[in-house]
């Protein structure tokens, strides 16, 4: 989950990018437990109820960790309902 748009967005080139080698690296030495892992790209729009949204399409397409590059205030409110979802929410 990154901020592709909006004031944010400066920093989501880099996070995509970053995201996609490591999953290229984890990928490379056989995955998680034998599986391939699937980067999925969520934009917040640098706004926290967009990436509310966002993160719960994300929990609904199958994504188990979501990795944060958003502010605070994105992350605050993105932890706070995906509390009880049993997704691990990194930022």
């Amino acid at each position: 989950l990154t901020s592709k748009s909006g004031p944010g967005s400066v920093f989501a080139a880099a996070s995509e990018n970053l995201a996609a080698m490591a999953v290229d690296e984890v990928n490379a030495d056989g995955g998680v437990r034998g599986r391939p892992l699937r980067l999925v790209v969520g934009d917040d729009d640098t706004d926290p109820a967009t990436g509310v949204a966002e993160a719960r399409r994300l929990v609904r397409a199958g994504c188990r960790t979501l990795l944060t590059a958003t502010t605070s205030a994105t992350f605050v409110r993105t932890a706070a309902e995906l509390r009880r979802s049993g997704v691990l929410l990194v930022q």
